[in-house]
């Protein structure tokens, strides 16, 4: 309404009105409408309209911003009636609109006049409408990561690492937010550009937080937000000499980017826009043509990767020797490609490591203690690579399904290994292979070897173990004979806690120290006094103070009652395990602990201040650890035959 010609302070929006037509109704709503004026309050009811026609009675199109350009006049066949959308201090009653459709901008959002914008201008035929996410302003540097991009200063070498800002928050499934300490969006985005970690931040205008996720946290679905919702985002880009000339909509679809800039084969990541957010994809290797048994990257399965020349394969990683390992073996190779091949070549490497920094490669084979391998992360410098030997099934894995819960077979041919019983001889058994398996945990791969089950060494006494472990031929008068495999870790200062899950990953327990005669690396087995428990410790020059599998009963700690007493007030890492020794004329052995000890406490299960050389591991012969495969089968998935076992007849 006009009240007496008077422009008003403030602008409002305001609708102008003229004959013309659409060039296209794509992209528009259509509505049903008892007249034009229905149809104009139509697109005044919706803030996002910023058009409305109408060609026949009774039917209204409105349309959204960013979905229609032009706009053909009367004079050049327009034959309907539309409305402009228009912000203007005029009077509704006296609107100039030659002057209001050409050359004018317009916000989508009253109180945002910089960003989601639309500018009208006036030619021969008709009007054309273009759409700006944000104005670009003079001597912005690297763009002041604005929506209009390419920048003039965009593929320079400091705007390669540019921000894509959004309005928008985290979807769904994602991770909870790690948090900034900005309290400002400008503040907000920076802190994210200057973290190595971050990938997306977000901010929230209304709590005024500030969080963002890394690349290992869920956050691959961005939700798309409105301008006044409050809700802001960035994602983080690393640009190269193409995508630095990208405008946003191609760099937020289908475009791939490097989590580190010089790397650019692996570690990639792509975006990808969808109707109500963006889709972030990762891919550890670019599937490139022509590979060659894959190249070894990370994308399996390969399309010739079950062809036998690319049955023995290196799954390459960045990682480092993790826990427990012995010193690395050393290959003369001075960068990584000759060092895996180094590994490839060599059928007594397992697995192969290279450090950028100092140009060094070495490697482990079956019978180190190489069980952990620690992952490390592109830009540490630290390489490794797992060999495996494929069958007619693990040719068509994924690499995350070789590297969790998969078992192999060695060929003793372009994969060897010797099997290893603690100081005795080397032992190589003629027609039995090792197999062995790789499973996956947060920080680190625990490889773990294991031989024909049915395999007897020297007596029948002696139990059959996973490879690398110790067999304890047992004499005594324990009914029935109670076969037990272990081996000794040497970890200075580690905790209890650590100690029991390193044992469990390997699928060992902690030893329980119930045996009189307690093992010792001297050919299985050494004496050791009757007051063991007290020190910890074994006797003679060694003086080791050693973790093992007993501990009190929660329901004990503390407390002395008739259940908690005598052997009762204690559980041990395996209940399966030999958990009793006969010792005549008493019937169980003594635990010497002082009064209320172990009490279980934190300060003393996992703390690194206690005086500890290590710990001890232990299982069952490997026929009762029922989560293992056979060897028959293992075998047969290779094609192997399954000749007679060497050594005593099967008797436990």
């Amino acid at each position: 309404m006009c009240s007496n010609g008077i422009i008003a302070e403030e602008p409002i929006y305001k609708f102008g009105v003229l004959a013309g037509e659409p060039a296209s109704l794509d992209g528009s709503k259509s509505v049903s409408v008892g007249s034009w004026e229905e149809c104009v309050e139509e697109c005044e009811s919706d803030f996002e309209c910023i058009l409305a026609s109408q060609k026949s009675p009774g039917q209204c199109n409105l349309f959204p911003w960013n979905t229609v350009s032009d706009v053909k006049k009367k004079e050049s066949g327009g034959e309907e009636m539309v409305a402009f959308r228009l912000y203007t201090n005029e009077p509704s009653c006296e609107l100039n609109l030659p002057t209001l459709l050409h050359g004018r901008t317009y916000p989508l959002y009253p109180n945002i006049t910089e960003e989601y914008l639309w500018r009208i201008d006036t030619l021969d035929d008709g009007y054309h409408i273009t759409y700006m996410k944000t104005v670009q302003e003079d001597k912005m540097v690297c763009g002041n990561w604005s929506w209009n991009r390419p920048y003039a200063d965009g593929c320079n070498p400091e705007c390669r690492l540019s921000m894509i800002q959004l309005y928008a928050e985290p979807g769904e499934l994602a991770n909870p937010l790690r948090n900034f300490s900005s309290t400002n969006w400008d503040d907000c985005v920076q802190e994210c550009y200057q973290s190595n970690r971050c990938v997306v931040v977000y901010f929230d205008e209304e709590t005024t937080k500030c969080g963002y996720h890394q690349v290992d946290d869920i956050l691959h679905f961005v939700q798309k937000a409105t301008a006044d919702s409050g809700k802001r985002g960035a994602i983080k880009v690393n640009l190269n000499n193409e995508t630095c000339k990208y405008t946003t909509e191609q760099l937020l679809n289908d475009t791939y980017y490097p989590l580190y800039p010089n790397i650019t084969e692996e570690y990639m990541w792509r975006i990808d826009t969808l109707d109500d957010g963006y889709n972030i994809t990762y891919l550890k290797t670019v599937q490139e043509d022509n590979m060659v048994c894959g190249n070894w990257s990370w994308n399996r399965p390969y399309a010739d990767g079950c062809n036998p020349e690319c049955r023995l394969s290196m799954i390459q990683l960045y990682a480092e020797p993790g826990e427990l390992a012995n010193p690395l073996r050393n290959f003369s190779s001075t960068n990584w490609d000759d060092c895996v091949q180094e590994c490839y070549q060599s059928n007594r490497c397992v697995v192969v490591y290279f450090n950028e920094e100092t140009t060094k490669c070495g490697y482990h084979e079956a019978v180190d203690v190489l069980h952990f391998v620690q992952k490390a992360t592109a830009d540490s410098g630290k390489r490794g690579a797992i060999k495996v030997n494929l069958n007619n099934e693990t040719c068509k894995y994924t690499t995350e399904q070789l590297l969790n819960g998969t078992y192999y077979m060695m060929d003793n041919s372009t994969l060897y290994v010797d099997v290893f019983w603690g100081v005795m001889d080397n032992v190589q058994y003629p027609n039995r292979l090792t197999f062995w398996s790789i499973r996956t945990y947060e920080e680190h791969y625990v490889v773990m070897f294991y031989h024909d089950e049915k395999y007897s060494l020297y007596s029948a006494q002696t139990p059959r173990c996973p490879i690398n472990l110790f067999p304890i031929e047992i004499s005594s008068p324990l009914s029935p004979i109670q076969p037990l495999c272990y081996r000794p870790f040497i970890a200075p200062n580690i905790t209890q806690v650590r100690a029991k899950t390193l044992c469990n990953r390997l699928g060992l327990d902690l030893m329980p120290a119930v045996y009189y005669e307690f093992a010792g690396p001297i050919r299985g087995k050494i004496a050791v006094r009757s007051n063991l428990m007290p020190a910890w410790s074994f006797p003679g020059n060694r003086n080791w103070n050693v973790w093992v599998g007993l501990e009190r009963d929660n329901q004990c700690v503390n407390k002395s009652n008739a259940y908690c007493s005598g052997n009762q007030q204690w559980q041990y890492s395996n209940p399966s395990l030999a958990i009793i020794y006969y010792q005549s004329p008493r019937d169980t052995i003594d635990f010497y602990w002082g009064t209320n000890e172990p009490d279980m406490s934190a300060d003393k299960c996992n703390t690194t201040e206690v005086d500890i050389n290590g710990f001890y591991c232990a299982s069952e012969s490997q026929k009762y650890l029922l989560y293992l495969p056979k060897y028959a089968d293992v075998a047969a998935s290779y094609g192997y035959v399954d000749y007679p076992p060497y050594g005593p007849i099967d008797l436990y």
